[in-house]
């Protein structure tokens, strides 16, 4: 499994400037503005979302417009951000853009909106410009699935559900046009789980039509998991 390479975020760029960058939610540098002025300064760079329970107790068409309306401005709040990162000074051209993109992507109930053609039309035009904003700008981004995606889990049905959340994100990493070569996109996965790094490698090996080579190559350690995999014999069962 040649293609199945783990490494710390950042690792296979140790020769390139390094850089630092924060999480998902743009907060204006002057927080001490009124929460209205705040909300109307950083509204446009910063996803929405909504709920399962909200979704389930409107009509199917008031939902799946709602869910429409959020992807949409989700799609446009992505690109804002990174065209404001990228107008930072090149150490700081890097951030993390949040999961919830597409709300309830891999909620049984609500998943399916998100494969409607005219969804994932849609999906694949404007989140490919958020990339090309991205390489244009220089600007590096992340993704980093809850840490309830558990991978190395004992359990199958937890496993399963991590896997459906990885998919759903490099699903989004692959509409901005990255996965084309290793590690131009790092989506950071946790390792904690009862079966540790070895756990994420054999998960990988037994569900290989779900948890795809792309995905693999994308794949990155979290440094804030425990010391489970803080020494190099423990990280080499993930090459």
């Amino acid at each position: 499994m040649q293609d199945l390479i783990f490494t710390n975020a950042g690792d296979f760029l140790k020769s390139q400037q390094k850089r630092i960058g924060f999480a998902c939610k743009y907060l204006h540098y002057n927080q001490n503005q009124k929460p209205k002025v705040l909300e109307e300064l950083q509204r446009p760079l910063t996803e929405k979302c909504t709920t399962v329970a909200w979704l389930n107790r409107q009509t199917k068409d008031v939902a799946e417009q709602r869910l429409w309306d959020i992807m949409v401005h989700n799609a446009a709040a992505a690109k804002r951000l990174v065209e404001y990162v990228g107008s930072l000074p090149p150490e700081l051209r890097m951030v993390r853009l949040g999961s919830n993109q597409l709300p309830c992507a891999t909620e049984p109930s609500w998943r399916y909106f998100w494969s409607l053609p005219d969804v994932v039309a849609y999906g694949e035009k404007h989140y490919a410009m958020v990339g090309e904003a991205a390489r244009r700008l220089d600007v590096r981004l992340s993704m980093h699935p809850g840490q309830f995606t558990v991978l190395a889990s004992d359990n199958p049905e937890i496993v399963e559900r991590s896997i459906e959340e990885f998919e759903y994100h490099a699903t989004l990493i692959r509409w901005m046009g990255f996965g084309k070569k290793f590690q131009d996109f790092k989506n950071n996965v946790h390792i904690s789980g009862r079966k540790g790094p070895q756990g994420i490698k054999t998960c990988c090996q037994d569900y290989p039509q779900k948890h795809g080579i792309q995905s693999r190559s994308r794949m990155t350690r979290y440094h804030g998991d425990s010391m489970q995999a803080s020494n190099l014999q423990t990280i080499s069962l993930w090459c």
